[in-house]
């Protein structure tokens, strides 16, 4: 089994939470929990109408979180109940071999949910049920940070089950896993709810239903066949220390799906993975597995969507990470290509020019950032910060001013004048800045006084 990555989510350009609680453990994926999906109340699941619009099969589902229903099923009921909801899910590399093994669950009429490093590593998916395999699913969705992904088969009606929040949830309370381990689908088990783990205001459901490697995407189910948990990893130590992600998680994936159509009804499936690789790629480089991120944002950038242009700015601060600074340029610039008003894809090809020691395109670069966004006082300090390192100190100073227009108080801006001034020699300007800063920044201050203001000792002459 592969070991969970047990880093934080950060990105390195400044972007997007963690089983904190867990951190100290070390813990293993399950890959693959065929888990046999709920039906939260027996009239939606005994309805052969319900595969219709799926706002209404949502609404459906996430009432089902109350957990309403409280009629006790056998295991047998269970099992003949949710498996039809359940299937083997696989990522196949680009000749069609099999790399990562898993489950999915059914919670809508077209979407699947699993967990992401389940399909994360594949070039294509498949998934079967009772030897039967549909070629083509699609990733769709992605909350990477929870490890779950939604998958829309093609060509299939789901028949999804209900979804049950951890706060209705108590300890003691008997379960039921469905899942593949080592392969071998619609694999049932039992046990209770050994624990909730609190993270993120919601409850990690620790369990005692036995799990094996391959069982990640698995569910999780009570008593009623509701879901409550997709099975997502075990610990090394210690034995029926399993987890399963919480049912507020699966129905934030439900929830974002519905409102994603809702909101851009003609969207296209690929426009959706576009989005969803890209989910993937940024919390890999927060993780920093850049292997990962790479590969997530290429396949990105190769649907060749609208949103493209944002896997390429994203994939810069991968190659800036890995310090390949004219790869980091290259991405850059298809990145404006794409999209040519991106103020911010600018400012960092004007830095990624700037470590190239190309100051005739950083300055180019940063210029056109100013033009797209003359009220961020960032672009001009940057603009200032080229011309000075290109020795234009006269241009300098006329970019730190513009930038102190905006932001009359900036410690830094102040600083970057002074030494603009100073380079030209103009000592009553620095001595004019060096007083403004000695109450704001005095070490600052001290630098523009000792370099440009306090007397030089002459050397002395040897005879």
């Amino acid at each position: 089994m592969d070991e969970i990555d047990e880093t934080r989510v950060f990105f390195a350009l400044g972007r997007r939470e963690s089983m904190s609680a867990l951190k100290r453990y070390k813990v293993l994926w399950v890959i693959g929990f065929a888990t046999v999906a709920v039906v939260a109340a027996a009239l939606v699941i005994s309805d052969p109408n319900r595969v219709g619009d799926d706002s209404d099969w949502a609404q459906k589902a996430y009432s089902g979180l109350g957990a309403a229903n409280n009629q006790q099923l056998s295991p047998v009921e269970i099992f003949q109940r949710v498996s039809p909801s359940v299937f083997v899910v696989e990522a196949l590399g680009g000749n069609g071999e099999s790399l990562d093994l898993g489950s999915g669950v059914a919670i809508a009429p077209n979407l699947l949910t699993t967990n992401c490093h389940v399909v994360q590593n594949g070039s294509s998916l498949r998934i079967s049920r009772d030897h039967k395999k549909w070629a083509a699913a699609r990733l769709v969705e992605a909350l990477p940070n929870h490890d779950l992904c939604g998958l829309r088969p093609a060509q299939l009606d789901l028949e999804p089950v209900s979804i049950r929040s951890s706060s209705t949830l108590e300890t003691g309370e008997s379960v039921y896993a469905i899942g593949a381990p080592e392969g071998l689908e619609l694999t049932f088990s039992q046990g209770i709810i050994s624990a909730l783990r609190e993270t993120g205001g919601v409850h990690m459901v620790q369990t005692s239903a036995p799990t094996s490697p391959g069982s990640s995407g698995g569910g999780l189910f009570d008593a009623q066949g509701n879901l409550v948990g997709i099975t997502t990893f075990q610990f090394r130590e210690g034995q029926s220390l399993n987890f399963a992600m919480p049912g507020e998680w699966i129905s934030d994936l439900l929830v974002h799906s519905t409102n994603t159509a809702a909101a851009t009804p003609a969207v296209s499936d690929a426009a959706l993975e576009s989005a969803a690789w890209i989910e993937i790629g940024i919390a890999a480089v927060n993780q920093k597995n850049y292997e990962l991120a790479e590969s997530a944002l290429l396949k990105s950038t190769c649907l060749q969507q609208p949103d493209a242009y944002r896997a390429w700015y994203e994939l810069a601060s991968v190659y800036g990470s890995k310090r390949h600074p004219e790869a980091q340029a290259l991405a850059l610039e298809e990145a404006v290509r794409l999209k040519p008003n991106y103020a911010d894809a600018w400012r960092e090809l004007a830095r990624s020019y700037s470590m190239q020691k190309d100051f005739g395109k950083a300055i180019a670069a940063a210029k056109q950032c100013t033009e797209l966004d003359a009220h961020d006082k960032e672009n001009w300090q940057l603009l200032g910060f080229l011309y000075f390192d290109s020795s234009s100190y006269a241009k300098a100073i006329e970019a730190d001013e513009q930038g102190l227009r905006i932001a009359p108080t900036d410690e830094t801006l102040l600083a970057d004048l002074g030494m603009a001034y100073g380079r030209q020699g103009d000592r009553e300007q620095v001595m004019r800045i060096y007083t403004q800063l000695k109450g704001k920044d005095p070490l600052a201050a001290n630098v523009l006084f000792n370099e440009y203001i306090a007397p030089r000792p002459i050397a002395s002459r040897s005879r």
